[in-house]
């Protein structure tokens, strides 16, 4: 009687730990509705994941971890963008990338005593070609501003893109105290004997700038001409006159 005892005993606590354990549950009839077993750790409750979590929340917060990992890739990748935009820091400092126009050398003083400005137009470097043939004919127009009516002029020379001019020019009866109210304004030209000239580029310096009281040489890097000289563009006409059928064609 003890052994039958002990032996029910013994199934009923077998009965109630097969009872405690899911994986023994019967699998449903319907093959389509078969899902892969979840995977457990021993000690784990039915229904929830190693971190004692529910499906529900498991998939929550594999869903919010899902979607943060996205939103940092995401901004990973525009942090990346806007560090190679042309708008970023690193480039903001270098700006747009301007035609070389070369540079010129000159010299600028002023005698009290002949109260007069002297100005030397001594060499270019580096200018541009503005011919088919690869070169330029350059020459150079001076200019006190805001005076354009009166300009003075160098030789041009021909086929030559690091000319030497070494001319001088002398404003003379130019009071010191008019001087210093005015810009000196240099115009690098490349000659066209059958169209206007082509401006190559400008310099400009106030003259109350300036000691000039000696004589100082400059390089300065020639810029655009702002006055729109060369942007309208060329128009070439040809002019023909008929003898024979008094006709100009």
């Amino acid at each position: 009687g003890k052994m039958v005892v002990l032996s029910l005993a013994i199934g009923l606590a077998e009965q109630d730990d097969f009872a405690n354990l899911p994986d023994l549950q019967e699998a449903p009839a319907n093959k389509e509705n078969e899902t892969t077993p979840e995977k457990r750790t021993p000690g784990n409750k039915p229904g929830s994941n190693s971190r004692g979590q529910t499906p529900d929340e498991s998939g929550r917060r594999q869903g919010h971890e899902a979607n943060s990992s996205v939103s940092d890739m995401a901004n990973s990748v525009t942090s990346d963008m806007l560090m190679l935009s042309p708008g970023s820091e690193e480039d903001e400092h270098e700006g747009p990338v301007c035609e070389k126009l070369g540079r010129i050398q000159f010299s600028v003083g002023y005698s009290f005593q002949d109260s007069t400005l002297t100005v030397k137009i001594l060499k270019g470097q580096d200018l541009p070609a503005k011919d088919f043939s690869g070169t330029s004919d350059p020459f150079v127009k001076i200019y006190l501003l805001p005076d354009k009516k009166h300009k003075l002029e160098t030789k041009v020379k021909r086929k030559n893109l690091n000319p030497h001019w070494n001319e001088t020019f002398l404003f003379e009866g130019f009071p010191y105290e008019k001087v210093v109210q005015r810009t000196l304004y240099l115009q690098v030209l490349d000659y066209d004997r059958f169209s206007r000239n082509d401006p190559i580029g400008e310099v400009s310096i106030p003259l109350n700038k300036l000691d000039l009281a000696n004589m100082q040489t400059f390089w300065k890097e020639l810029k655009p001409c702002s006055d729109g000289s060369g942007s309208r563009g060329d128009l070439l006409v040809s002019l023909c006159y008929n003898p024979t059928a008094n006709t100009i064609t």
